[in-house]
């Protein structure tokens, strides 16, 4: 939980730890981007040596792009058990509190079996929340970073005495 120093830190490690591996994971997918132009020119230049040495790049990003997709996978997981644990900790002792369970003993509902709520209540809450928060920012992080690289490779064009910077950037967004 969150309720010590120490699991505070072991928290911010856990979140700090699911950053890193969906930073390593964008930087696996903007060098596996990179790779393209580096083996394709070398085919193009009939290059043989380097197309070999591509081959072998390409096998390293695979091995460090799988790497870091394993540990994006248990830092989200531990991340979300670290949440869950916290919040159904919270929620019990507001349960506790006052004696609510008394009183749903003593008032009829149709609530049974409180506490598996709870905790699948809490599950469900904070497994999305972690997804939802990770994909929006992964996905916000790897559009700015490859409207980055067509900014830079698109370069400028130039109709009747005018520049325009990064002109297939806007050119996308148009055609969408």
């Amino acid at each position: 939980g969150f309720g010590s120093e120490t699991a505070r830190a072991r928290a911010w490690l856990v979140a700090g730890a699911t950053l890193f591996f969906l930073f390593a994971n964008l930087g696996a997918a903007l060098a596996i981007n990179r790779w393209y132009k580096f083996f394709f020119d070398a085919l193009e230049q009939k290059e043989a040596k380097t197309v070999i040495l591509g081959l072998g790049l390409v096998l390293v990003l695979a091995l460090f792009s799988a790497a870091f997709s394993v540990g994006l996978l248990h830092a989200r997981m531990r991340l979300q058990l670290r949440w869950r644990q916290w919040l159904t900790r919270t929620l019990i002792n507001r349960w506790l509190a006052d004696r609510h369970y008394y009183q749903l003993a003593i008032v009829h509902t149709e609530a049974d079996n409180p506490e598996a709520r709870i905790a699948e209540d809490g599950r469900i809450s904070i497994e999305l929340l972690v997804d939802m928060s990770l994909g929006i920012l992964n996905a916000l992080l790897a559009a700015v970073s490859f409207v980055g690289i067509l900014w830079v490779v698109g370069g400028a064009l130039t109709v009747m005495g005018f520049s325009i910077p990064g002109y297939m950037v806007f050119a996308c967004i148009i055609y969408s």
